[in-house]
């Protein structure tokens, strides 16, 4: 068995860091692998993948905080999210893969744990960490959920783990066969691509966990994910990724059937949220209010009492602002 899975000094590692728009946080990221324990990613292939930034200038950031130790790549035109995970894909030249997004960090003996899972399975497609959830000012929220009872395991397929999505980018690494088994990120979804991926790949049986935390996963207003929240996109994707997991119950034992309201609960928790998020903003509300009115009529009824104080909500806060725009009106 290789002791050292990632090679020495990483040079079994590649890590591809997806940018777009972020480089304000990108010399974050990058200081955080450039101060990783010696001898775990020293010599591993590290590229930022940049897709046509609009605002701000990452190479100016690599060229400046790495002197050379750092690649830089830039597409010829924006992809989207998905075709820049995949091209991380495609650009990565090393057997193991982590896809570290451009506003996101690594913390300190990140590479040595997942070697140390590596050492324990040495057959994994992939390893899934923990991430801690922080703000975009880098303060601390919480940790993601534990994925199994130990401190490291073989994560088997629970399809109740996947009714909302467990997994944090930054806390994942890859063998490159992973393309072999499970294909490359799906881009008919542009918020949901990596839960339905990691579905994938933890349904073949070769996945690890470890409850350790490696990465830090930062929560922006100005990210991708904050973007599809007005329009909903987000939930009707969550649906859509539910309803794939359904499909693959269908014919299953009775062991795997999930009741309604085990389901749909994540999602709606995101819908509802959105919601009150956006009382009184008309176009933002109706967006999200659409997507929950796409729940099962059952698993509505069991909220039926929350969604009515919910419309209630709304239908007041225009009401008031109404009211407050004609005073202003009849002011001027």
């Amino acid at each position: 068995m290789n002791a050292k899975p990632l090679g020495d000094q990483g040079s079994n590692l590649s890590i591809m860091i997806p940018t777009f728009n972020c480089a304000g946080y990108l010399k974050q990221t990058l200081a955080s692998l450039m101060a990783q324990t010696a001898g775990t990613s020293e010599r591993a292939q590290i590229v930022v993948v940049d897709d046509c930034s609009t605002r701000d200038d990452p190479a100016a950031v690599v060229h400046g905080v790495t002197a050379g130790r750092v690649g830089f790549h830039r597409h010829s035109k924006n992809l989207g999210v998905c075709a820049n995970l995949n091209a991380c894909l495609d650009l990565a030249e090393r057997e193991w893969i982590q896809i570290l997004h451009g506003d996101d960090y690594m913390l300190s003996g990140a590479y040595e744990e997942f070697s140390l899972c590596l050492d324990q399975f040495p057959d994994a497609l992939a390893v899934f960490a923990r991430c801690e959830i922080r703000t975009s000012d880098d303060e601390f929220l919480r940790e993601s959920q534990p994925l199994g009872p130990g401190e490291r395991g073989r994560l088997s397929y629970d399809p109740r783990l996947w009714v909302r999505n467990p997994i944090y980018p930054a806390g994942v690494l890859l063998n490159r066969r992973v393309t072999e088994v499970a294909g490359k990120f799906d881009c008919t979804f542009s918020h949901v691509n990596d839960w339905n991926y990691w579905w994938r790949l933890t349904r073949t049986g070769q996945c690890v966990y470890t409850r350790a935390c490696v990465a830090a996963y930062r929560v922006s207003e100005e990210g991708h994910s904050s973007s599809l929240i007005r329009s909903g996109l987000n939930v009707a994707e969550g649906l859509e990724q539910l309803e794939r997991l359904i499909a693959s119950l269908r014919d299953g034992p009775e062991t795997t059937r999930i009741a309604s309201h085990e389901l749909y609960e994540g999602v709606y928790e995101t819908a509802f949220a959105q919601c009150s998020r956006f009382v009184g903003d008309r176009e933002a509300f109706l967006a999200n209010w659409r997507q929950l009115k796409r729940m099962p009529k059952r698993f509505r009824w069991r909220k039926r009492r929350a969604l009515a104080q919910l419309r209630w909500r709304h239908v007041r806060e225009l009401a008031r602002r109404k009211r407050r725009a004609a005073q202003a009106s009849n002011r001027a």
